[in-house]
């Protein structure tokens, strides 16, 4: 079996969130079926929506996804509204195809805060 080249490959993209008024340990599985609901399985399946533990903090968490399917997955944050009987909201910070750009941003908006 030949190895694909890189530009067969399929690309895909980190997404950092914010969430306010819980935490993501509490409120991971919620999150991911309620994406899942939003997309169907069939596009859930497609956009290859995993979460990135290692990144993920108290109030912030990354997902990756393919590349085209990046603009549905920010609009299905807009849908989720609670957790556990407890009102959240969910912001995207940065979209960017390496997890250097993500660290950083992370970074920087745990040092300083957000606007």
């Amino acid at each position: 079996m030949k190895i694909l080249k890189p530009s067969m490959r399929e690309k895909s993209r980190y997404v950092l969130f914010e969430l306010r008024g819980g935490t993501w340990d509490k409120c991971k599985v919620r999150i991911i079926d309620r994406i899942r609901e939003f997309m169907g399985i069939s596009f859930f399946s497609l956009a290859g929506v995993k979460p990135v533990d290692n990144l993920s903090k108290e109030n912030f968490f990354v997902l990756r996804v393919n590349r085209k399917h990046l603009n549905m997955l920010k609009s299905s944050a807009i849908f989720i509204n609670d957790c556990k009987d407890s009102p959240i909201f969910i912001r995207s910070i940065i979209a960017s195809g390496t997890l250097l750009k993500i660290r950083q941003k992370l970074r920087e908006v745990c040092e300083n805060g957000t606007d």
